[in-house]
Protein backbone atom coordinates (compact mmCIF):
# COMPACT_ATOMS: atom_id res chain seq x y z
CA UNK A 1 0.00 0.00 0.00
CA UNK A 2 3.00 2.73 0.98
CA UNK A 3 4.81 1.19 -2.40
CA UNK A 4 2.03 2.07 -4.09
CA UNK A 5 1.29 5.44 -2.99
CA UNK A 6 5.13 6.15 -3.42
CA UNK A 7 4.65 5.04 -6.91
CA UNK A 8 1.54 7.51 -7.40
CA UNK A 9 3.50 10.44 -6.02
CA UNK A 10 6.23 10.34 -8.68
CA UNK A 11 4.00 9.93 -11.59
CA UNK A 12 3.14 13.38 -12.70
CA UNK A 13 -0.21 14.71 -12.88
CA UNK A 14 -1.91 14.34 -16.36
CA UNK A 15 -5.06 15.82 -17.26
CA UNK A 16 -6.72 16.56 -21.38
CA UNK A 17 -5.37 19.81 -20.75
CA UNK A 18 -2.10 19.17 -20.38
CA UNK A 19 -1.01 16.66 -23.10
CA UNK A 20 2.76 14.27 -22.12
CA UNK A 21 4.59 16.53 -25.03
CA UNK A 22 3.35 19.41 -23.60
CA UNK A 23 3.94 18.99 -19.86
CA UNK A 24 7.39 17.85 -20.56
CA UNK A 25 8.13 20.85 -22.35
CA UNK A 26 6.71 23.04 -19.30
CA UNK A 27 9.18 20.93 -17.07
CA UNK A 28 12.95 22.16 -18.70
CA UNK A 29 12.59 19.14 -21.05
CA UNK A 30 15.83 18.03 -23.00
CA UNK A 31 15.49 21.08 -25.91
CA UNK A 32 16.59 23.45 -23.54
CA UNK A 33 19.28 21.91 -22.20
CA UNK A 34 20.68 21.58 -25.33
CA UNK A 35 20.29 25.20 -26.24
CA UNK A 36 21.74 26.38 -23.02
CA UNK A 37 24.85 24.34 -24.07
CA UNK A 38 25.10 25.42 -27.27
CA UNK A 39 25.06 29.09 -26.12
CA UNK A 40 27.74 28.10 -23.39
CA UNK A 41 29.94 27.16 -26.16
CA UNK A 42 29.57 29.52 -28.46
CA UNK A 43 30.18 32.30 -25.56
CA UNK A 44 33.17 30.31 -24.33
CA UNK A 45 34.56 30.33 -28.27
CA UNK A 46 34.51 34.23 -28.50
CA UNK A 47 36.27 34.61 -24.97
CA UNK A 48 39.26 32.15 -26.17
CA UNK A 49 39.14 33.91 -29.16
CA UNK A 50 39.25 37.32 -27.80
CA UNK A 51 42.17 35.80 -25.25
CA UNK A 52 43.85 34.99 -28.35
CA UNK A 53 43.82 38.07 -29.62
CA UNK A 54 44.73 40.00 -26.99
CA UNK A 55 47.47 38.01 -26.48
CA UNK A 56 49.17 38.20 -30.40
CA UNK A 57 48.96 42.06 -29.58
CA UNK A 58 50.49 42.42 -26.88
CA UNK A 59 53.41 39.81 -28.09
CA UNK A 60 53.63 42.07 -31.43
CA UNK A 61 53.51 44.85 -29.28
CA UNK A 62 56.28 43.32 -27.02
CA UNK A 63 58.60 42.10 -30.02
CA UNK A 64 58.03 46.04 -31.59
CA UNK A 65 59.09 47.64 -28.70
CA UNK A 66 61.97 45.58 -28.21
CA UNK A 67 63.92 46.00 -31.48
CA UNK A 68 64.00 49.81 -32.22
CA UNK A 69 67.24 49.77 -32.14
CA UNK A 70 67.41 47.34 -35.05
CA UNK A 71 65.24 49.39 -36.64
CA UNK A 72 67.31 51.79 -36.73
CA UNK A 73 70.46 50.24 -37.83
CA UNK A 74 68.63 48.58 -40.68
CA UNK A 75 67.31 51.58 -42.04
CA UNK A 76 70.61 53.20 -41.92
CA UNK A 77 72.22 50.45 -43.42
CA UNK A 78 69.55 50.46 -46.10
CA UNK A 79 70.37 54.27 -47.20
CA UNK A 80 74.57 53.57 -47.45
CA UNK A 81 73.55 51.10 -49.85
CA UNK A 82 70.98 53.37 -51.47
CA UNK A 83 67.99 51.26 -51.05
CA UNK A 84 65.73 54.53 -50.46
CA UNK A 85 62.24 52.84 -50.35
CA UNK A 86 63.02 50.75 -48.50
CA UNK A 87 64.75 52.35 -45.64
CA UNK A 88 62.38 54.90 -45.55
CA UNK A 89 59.41 51.94 -45.31
CA UNK A 90 62.02 50.85 -42.28
CA UNK A 91 62.09 54.48 -40.47
CA UNK A 92 58.35 54.37 -40.89
CA UNK A 93 58.41 50.86 -39.25
CA UNK A 94 60.68 52.29 -36.54
CA UNK A 95 58.46 55.41 -36.27
CA UNK A 96 55.78 53.02 -35.33
CA UNK A 97 57.88 51.09 -32.57
CA UNK A 98 59.00 54.96 -31.09
CA UNK A 99 56.16 57.16 -31.62
CA UNK A 100 57.19 59.73 -28.73
CA UNK A 101 60.15 59.80 -30.23
CA UNK A 102 61.75 63.64 -29.80
CA UNK A 103 63.20 63.15 -33.86
CA UNK A 104 59.70 62.50 -35.39
CA UNK A 105 59.97 65.35 -37.39
CA UNK A 106 63.28 65.03 -38.50
CA UNK A 107 63.03 61.38 -39.28
CA UNK A 108 59.71 62.29 -41.32
CA UNK A 109 61.84 64.77 -43.69
CA UNK A 110 64.10 61.89 -43.98
CA UNK A 111 61.42 59.45 -44.98
CA UNK A 112 59.85 62.13 -47.52
CA UNK A 113 63.05 62.79 -49.01
CA UNK A 114 64.04 58.89 -49.36
CA UNK A 115 60.66 58.58 -50.92
CA UNK A 116 61.27 61.01 -53.15
CA UNK A 117 64.39 59.91 -54.13
CA UNK A 118 62.86 56.46 -55.17
CA UNK A 119 60.37 58.30 -57.02
CA UNK A 120 57.60 57.47 -54.55
CA UNK A 121 56.09 61.00 -55.02
CA UNK A 122 52.16 60.04 -53.09
CA UNK A 123 54.33 58.75 -49.99
CA UNK A 124 57.06 61.33 -49.97
CA UNK A 125 54.14 64.38 -50.09
CA UNK A 126 52.08 62.81 -46.98
CA UNK A 127 55.86 62.39 -44.74
CA UNK A 128 57.13 65.49 -45.51
CA UNK A 129 53.26 67.20 -44.92
CA UNK A 130 53.50 65.33 -41.71
CA UNK A 131 57.12 66.54 -40.90
CA UNK A 132 55.56 70.43 -41.93
CA UNK A 133 53.13 70.30 -39.19
CA UNK A 134 55.46 68.61 -36.58
CA UNK A 135 58.72 71.41 -37.05
CA UNK A 136 56.70 74.94 -36.64
CA UNK A 137 59.10 75.67 -33.75
CA UNK A 138 62.00 74.49 -36.28
CA UNK A 139 62.45 76.87 -39.26
CA UNK A 140 65.70 75.70 -40.43
CA UNK A 141 64.03 72.63 -40.91
CA UNK A 142 60.43 74.01 -42.69
CA UNK A 143 63.15 75.67 -44.44
CA UNK A 144 64.45 72.19 -46.18
CA UNK A 145 60.65 71.08 -46.50
CA UNK A 146 59.14 73.32 -48.20
CA UNK A 147 60.99 72.77 -51.22
CA UNK A 148 60.63 69.09 -51.16
CA UNK A 149 56.83 69.54 -51.41
CA UNK A 150 56.64 72.11 -53.85
CA UNK A 151 59.48 69.13 -56.22
CA UNK A 152 57.33 66.26 -55.25
CA UNK A 153 53.95 68.09 -56.57
CA UNK A 154 55.64 68.83 -59.69
CA UNK A 155 56.93 65.12 -60.11
CA UNK A 156 53.19 64.57 -59.66
CA UNK A 157 52.34 66.91 -62.22
CA UNK A 158 49.69 68.76 -59.71
CA UNK A 159 50.99 71.98 -61.07
CA UNK A 160 48.13 74.00 -59.74
CA UNK A 161 48.77 72.90 -56.10
CA UNK A 162 52.27 74.06 -56.88
CA UNK A 163 51.52 77.97 -57.35
CA UNK A 164 48.91 77.32 -54.47
CA UNK A 165 51.90 75.97 -51.99
CA UNK A 166 54.31 78.48 -52.91
CA UNK A 167 51.40 81.29 -52.66
CA UNK A 168 51.02 79.71 -48.88
CA UNK A 169 54.65 79.25 -48.07
CA UNK A 170 55.40 83.38 -49.04
CA UNK A 171 52.15 83.91 -46.93
CA UNK A 172 53.85 81.90 -43.54
CA UNK A 173 57.30 83.15 -44.47
CA UNK A 174 56.34 86.99 -44.08
CA UNK A 175 60.02 87.94 -42.91
CA UNK A 176 61.41 86.37 -46.36
CA UNK A 177 63.94 88.38 -47.95
CA UNK A 178 62.44 90.42 -51.16
CA UNK A 179 62.75 88.41 -54.44
CA UNK A 180 62.94 91.55 -56.65
CA UNK A 181 60.14 91.93 -59.78
CA UNK A 182 57.85 88.82 -61.02
CA UNK A 183 59.51 88.02 -64.04
CA UNK A 184 56.91 85.56 -65.40
CA UNK A 185 53.60 83.36 -64.10
CA UNK A 186 52.69 79.86 -65.59
CA UNK A 187 49.68 77.50 -63.39
CA UNK A 188 49.68 80.17 -60.62
CA UNK A 189 53.50 80.03 -59.96
CA UNK A 190 55.41 83.38 -60.04
CA UNK A 191 59.19 83.35 -60.78
CA UNK A 192 61.14 86.23 -59.76
CA UNK A 193 63.99 88.04 -59.93
CA UNK A 194 66.21 86.14 -57.54
CA UNK A 195 65.15 82.68 -58.96
CA UNK A 196 66.69 84.18 -62.14
CA UNK A 197 69.44 84.98 -60.38
CA UNK A 198 69.62 80.98 -58.70
CA UNK A 199 69.34 79.85 -62.23
CA UNK A 200 72.21 81.78 -63.84
CA UNK A 201 74.53 80.90 -60.91
CA UNK A 202 73.81 77.04 -61.10
CA UNK A 203 74.20 77.15 -64.58
CA UNK A 204 77.87 78.79 -64.53
CA UNK A 205 78.85 76.92 -61.54
CA UNK A 206 77.69 73.17 -63.25
CA UNK A 207 79.64 74.48 -66.45
CA UNK A 208 82.69 75.55 -64.52
CA UNK A 209 82.14 72.32 -62.45
CA UNK A 210 82.52 70.28 -65.59
CA UNK A 211 86.03 72.03 -66.44
CA UNK A 212 87.24 70.29 -63.09
CA UNK A 213 88.48 71.11 -60.11
CA UNK A 214 88.75 74.19 -57.65
CA UNK A 215 90.54 77.77 -58.40
CA UNK A 216 87.57 79.21 -60.48
CA UNK A 217 86.42 81.96 -58.63
CA UNK A 218 87.91 84.24 -60.89
CA UNK A 219 86.55 82.28 -64.10
CA UNK A 220 82.96 82.27 -62.66
CA UNK A 221 82.71 86.55 -61.47
CA UNK A 222 83.65 86.66 -65.51
CA UNK A 223 81.11 84.32 -66.53
CA UNK A 224 78.37 85.82 -64.30
CA UNK A 225 79.27 88.99 -65.41
CA UNK A 226 78.20 88.16 -68.92
CA UNK A 227 74.56 87.63 -67.73
CA UNK A 228 74.37 90.97 -66.01
CA UNK A 229 73.04 92.44 -69.69
CA UNK A 230 68.90 92.60 -69.96
CA UNK A 231 69.67 90.76 -73.48
CA UNK A 232 71.48 88.02 -71.73
CA UNK A 233 68.93 87.54 -68.54
CA UNK A 234 66.26 87.69 -71.03
CA UNK A 235 67.82 84.50 -73.16
CA UNK A 236 68.25 82.93 -70.26
CA UNK A 237 64.63 83.28 -68.85
CA UNK A 238 63.48 81.87 -72.50
CA UNK A 239 65.82 79.19 -72.13
CA UNK A 240 64.00 77.91 -68.18
CA UNK A 241 61.01 78.89 -69.18
CA UNK A 242 61.23 76.40 -72.39
CA UNK A 243 62.97 73.51 -70.72
CA UNK A 244 60.31 73.65 -67.36
CA UNK A 245 57.43 73.54 -70.62
CA UNK A 246 58.80 71.17 -72.38
CA UNK A 247 59.69 69.03 -69.45
CA UNK A 248 56.08 69.90 -67.76
CA UNK A 249 54.27 68.37 -71.03
CA UNK A 250 56.99 65.19 -71.22
CA UNK A 251 55.80 64.12 -67.78
CA UNK A 252 51.78 64.49 -68.22
CA UNK A 253 52.59 62.11 -71.72
CA UNK A 254 54.23 60.06 -68.74
CA UNK A 255 57.56 60.08 -70.88
CA UNK A 256 59.39 60.44 -67.62
CA UNK A 257 58.33 56.53 -66.89
CA UNK A 258 59.96 55.04 -70.07
CA UNK A 259 62.19 52.34 -70.01
CA UNK A 260 64.65 53.92 -71.97
CA UNK A 261 64.61 57.49 -70.21
CA UNK A 262 64.92 55.99 -66.75
CA UNK A 263 67.94 53.84 -68.17
CA UNK A 264 69.39 57.56 -69.27
CA UNK A 265 68.49 58.95 -66.17
CA UNK A 266 70.16 56.48 -63.65
CA UNK A 267 73.17 56.57 -66.01
CA UNK A 268 73.39 60.31 -65.74
CA UNK A 269 72.73 59.76 -62.03
CA UNK A 270 75.99 58.17 -61.72
CA UNK A 271 77.82 60.33 -64.06
CA UNK A 272 76.97 63.41 -61.86
CA UNK A 273 77.80 61.60 -58.58
CA UNK A 274 81.12 60.36 -60.01
CA UNK A 275 81.88 64.02 -60.77
CA UNK A 276 80.74 65.66 -58.07
CA UNK A 277 82.98 63.41 -55.88
CA UNK A 278 85.77 63.90 -58.05
CA UNK A 279 85.02 67.32 -57.47
CA UNK A 280 84.93 67.29 -53.57
CA UNK A 281 88.22 65.54 -54.05
CA UNK A 282 90.13 67.58 -56.41
CA UNK A 283 89.04 71.08 -53.79
CA UNK A 284 91.80 69.68 -51.58
CA UNK A 285 94.49 70.58 -54.22
CA UNK A 286 95.45 74.22 -53.13
CA UNK A 287 98.79 75.23 -54.37
CA UNK A 288 101.55 77.26 -52.40
CA UNK A 289 103.69 79.58 -53.93
CA UNK A 290 106.24 77.14 -52.93
CA UNK A 291 104.30 74.47 -55.46
CA UNK A 292 104.19 76.38 -58.11
CA UNK A 293 107.97 78.03 -57.79
CA UNK A 294 108.69 74.56 -57.83
CA UNK A 295 106.42 73.24 -60.68
CA UNK A 296 107.92 76.41 -62.73
CA UNK A 297 111.11 75.94 -62.02
CA UNK A 298 110.71 72.46 -63.74
CA UNK A 299 109.21 73.47 -66.51
CA UNK A 300 110.31 76.49 -68.17
CA UNK A 301 110.48 74.57 -71.22
CA UNK A 302 107.08 74.65 -71.16
CA UNK A 303 106.45 78.39 -70.94
CA UNK A 304 109.45 79.75 -72.65
CA UNK A 305 108.28 81.89 -75.51
CA UNK A 306 109.72 81.34 -79.01
CA UNK A 307 110.54 84.27 -81.30
CA UNK A 308 107.47 86.12 -83.06
CA UNK A 309 107.15 88.02 -86.11
CA UNK A 310 104.96 90.61 -87.81
CA UNK A 311 104.74 90.39 -90.79
CA UNK A 312 102.70 92.64 -94.18
CA UNK A 313 101.38 90.71 -96.61
CA UNK A 314 100.55 90.94 -100.06
CA UNK A 315 98.45 88.64 -101.49
CA UNK A 316 98.61 87.20 -105.21
CA UNK A 317 96.34 84.66 -107.13
CA UNK A 318 99.14 82.55 -108.57
CA UNK A 319 102.83 82.18 -108.12
CA UNK A 320 103.33 83.35 -111.60
CA UNK A 321 102.05 86.63 -110.44
CA UNK A 322 103.73 87.08 -107.46
CA UNK A 323 106.98 86.62 -108.88
CA UNK A 324 105.55 89.51 -111.31
CA UNK A 325 105.18 91.68 -108.32
CA UNK A 326 108.26 90.57 -107.40
CA UNK A 327 109.92 92.50 -110.13
CA UNK A 328 107.85 95.79 -109.16
CA UNK A 329 109.54 96.17 -105.44
CA UNK A 330 112.40 97.78 -105.23
CA UNK A 331 111.95 99.07 -101.81
CA UNK A 332 109.35 99.00 -98.66
CA UNK A 333 107.04 101.68 -99.37
CA UNK A 334 106.72 99.68 -103.19
CA UNK A 335 105.44 96.78 -100.88
CA UNK A 336 103.17 98.65 -99.05
CA UNK A 337 101.98 100.56 -101.97
CA UNK A 338 100.77 97.05 -103.71
CA UNK A 339 99.54 95.65 -101.07
CA UNK A 340 97.27 99.16 -100.56
CA UNK A 341 96.74 99.04 -104.64
CA UNK A 342 95.94 95.66 -104.98
CA UNK A 343 92.42 93.93 -105.35
CA UNK A 344 92.94 91.90 -102.09
CA UNK A 345 93.04 94.70 -100.32
CA UNK A 346 90.10 93.79 -98.56
CA UNK A 347 91.69 90.61 -97.07
CA UNK A 348 93.75 90.63 -94.08
CA UNK A 349 97.37 91.30 -94.77
CA UNK A 350 98.96 91.84 -91.52
CA UNK A 351 99.50 88.44 -89.32
CA UNK A 352 101.73 87.63 -85.86
CA UNK A 353 103.73 84.28 -86.93
CA UNK A 354 105.70 82.14 -84.37
CA UNK A 355 109.14 80.38 -84.87
CA UNK A 356 108.55 76.24 -85.62
CA UNK A 357 104.60 76.92 -86.11
CA UNK A 358 102.93 77.26 -89.44
CA UNK A 359 100.26 79.58 -89.58
CA UNK A 360 96.89 78.27 -89.94
CA UNK A 361 96.23 80.58 -93.22
CA UNK A 362 99.89 81.53 -94.54
CA UNK A 363 100.87 77.81 -93.85
CA UNK A 364 105.14 77.17 -93.67
CA UNK A 365 106.52 80.54 -92.67
CA UNK A 366 110.35 79.14 -91.60
CA UNK A 367 111.33 81.30 -94.39
CA UNK A 368 110.38 84.55 -93.17
CA UNK A 369 112.55 84.34 -89.94
CA UNK A 370 115.50 84.67 -91.99
CA UNK A 371 115.17 88.10 -92.82
CA UNK A 372 115.76 91.26 -91.43
CA UNK A 373 113.50 93.73 -90.60
CA UNK A 374 111.65 95.64 -93.09
CA UNK A 375 113.24 92.97 -95.79
CA UNK A 376 111.14 90.68 -97.82
CA UNK A 377 110.76 87.39 -99.11
CA UNK A 378 111.91 86.95 -102.81
CA UNK A 379 109.98 83.27 -102.75
CA UNK A 380 106.32 83.25 -102.80
CA UNK A 381 104.93 81.18 -100.35
CA UNK A 382 101.87 79.37 -100.14
CA UNK A 383 98.47 79.71 -98.04
CA UNK A 384 94.73 79.65 -98.53
CA UNK A 385 94.80 78.46 -101.84
CA UNK A 386 96.85 81.47 -102.67
CA UNK A 387 100.44 82.59 -103.27
CA UNK A 388 101.70 85.71 -100.91
CA UNK A 389 104.38 87.68 -100.39
CA UNK A 390 105.72 88.98 -96.58
CA UNK A 391 107.16 92.27 -95.56
CA UNK A 392 109.01 91.94 -92.08
CA UNK A 393 108.29 94.72 -89.91
CA UNK A 394 109.27 93.46 -86.18
CA UNK A 395 110.86 90.82 -84.36
CA UNK A 396 110.83 89.62 -81.10
CA UNK A 397 112.84 87.31 -79.52
CA UNK A 398 112.76 84.23 -77.78
CA UNK A 399 112.31 84.65 -73.69
CA UNK A 400 111.02 82.53 -70.90
CA UNK A 401 108.67 85.21 -69.32
CA UNK A 402 108.64 85.66 -65.54
CA UNK A 403 106.23 83.50 -62.53
CA UNK A 404 104.39 86.58 -61.86
CA UNK A 405 103.32 86.85 -65.67
CA UNK A 406 101.98 83.16 -66.58
CA UNK A 407 100.74 82.51 -62.78
CA UNK A 408 97.78 81.94 -63.54
CA UNK A 409 99.07 79.19 -66.50
CA UNK A 410 101.01 78.18 -64.19
CA UNK A 411 98.49 77.37 -61.16
CA UNK A 412 96.29 75.77 -64.44
CA UNK A 413 98.85 73.38 -65.28
CA UNK A 414 99.92 72.36 -61.87
CA UNK A 415 95.96 71.77 -60.79
CA UNK A 416 95.45 69.43 -64.23
CA UNK A 417 98.87 67.26 -63.81
CA UNK A 418 97.86 67.04 -59.97
CA UNK A 419 94.28 66.43 -61.04
CA UNK A 420 95.45 63.36 -62.88
CA UNK A 421 97.66 61.79 -60.19
CA UNK A 422 94.77 62.30 -57.77
CA UNK A 423 92.59 60.07 -60.11
CA UNK A 424 94.97 57.81 -60.42
CA UNK A 425 95.67 57.23 -56.74
CA UNK A 426 91.64 57.36 -56.46
CA UNK A 427 91.30 54.78 -58.45
CA UNK A 428 93.83 52.01 -57.18
CA UNK A 429 92.20 53.01 -53.60
CA UNK A 430 88.77 52.52 -54.56
CA UNK A 431 89.73 49.45 -56.52
CA UNK A 432 91.04 47.62 -53.04
CA UNK A 433 88.44 49.18 -51.43
CA UNK A 434 85.49 47.63 -53.70
CA UNK A 435 87.39 43.99 -54.19
CA UNK A 436 87.84 44.96 -58.11
CA UNK A 437 89.12 41.95 -59.90
CA UNK A 438 90.29 42.66 -63.62
CA UNK A 439 89.80 39.48 -65.55
CA UNK A 440 92.06 38.52 -68.33
CA UNK A 441 91.29 39.53 -71.77
CA UNK A 442 89.48 42.66 -70.12
CA UNK A 443 90.62 46.39 -70.50
CA UNK A 444 91.36 47.21 -66.92
CA UNK A 445 92.58 50.76 -65.42
CA UNK A 446 95.93 52.30 -66.58
CA UNK A 447 99.03 50.04 -66.02
CA UNK A 448 100.64 51.93 -62.81
CA UNK A 449 97.35 51.43 -61.43
CA UNK A 450 97.43 47.49 -62.37
CA UNK A 451 101.19 47.43 -61.14
CA UNK A 452 100.20 49.12 -57.76
CA UNK A 453 97.06 46.63 -57.20
CA UNK A 454 99.38 43.51 -57.90
CA UNK A 455 101.97 44.95 -55.29
CA UNK A 456 99.69 45.80 -52.62
CA UNK A 457 98.51 42.13 -53.44
CA UNK A 458 101.54 40.68 -53.20
CA UNK A 459 102.03 42.12 -50.08
CA UNK A 460 98.66 41.15 -48.31
CA UNK A 461 100.16 37.36 -49.21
Amino acid sequence: MKMNDAVQENRPALTLADPPGKRLQRQGGPGRGIGWLLGLQVVCLIGIGYQLVNRSERAETTAVAGQPKQLRDTALALEARSLSRAAAETWQAYLRSEPATPERANLLYRIGRLYLESEEYNAAVVALVEAEQLAQDDPALREKIGPKIIDCLRRLGRYGEVGRELSRQVEVDSAAEDRGAVLATFAGEAFYEADLDRVIERTVDRALALQGGGGLGVAREQVLKQYQSPQARQQMLQQMLQRELFSRRARDLKMDSQAEFVDNRRMLEAELLASRFLNSQLEKIQPTDVDLESYYAAQQATYRQPETASLTVLWCATPEAAQARLKQITSVDDFRALVAASDTANELTRFEISRGQPHPQLGDVSAVFALEVEAWTKEPGRGAGKSWLALLESKTPARLPPLSEVRLRVAGDYRLRKRQELMQELLTDLMKRYDVQILAGSQGPPASAAAETNRESQKSE
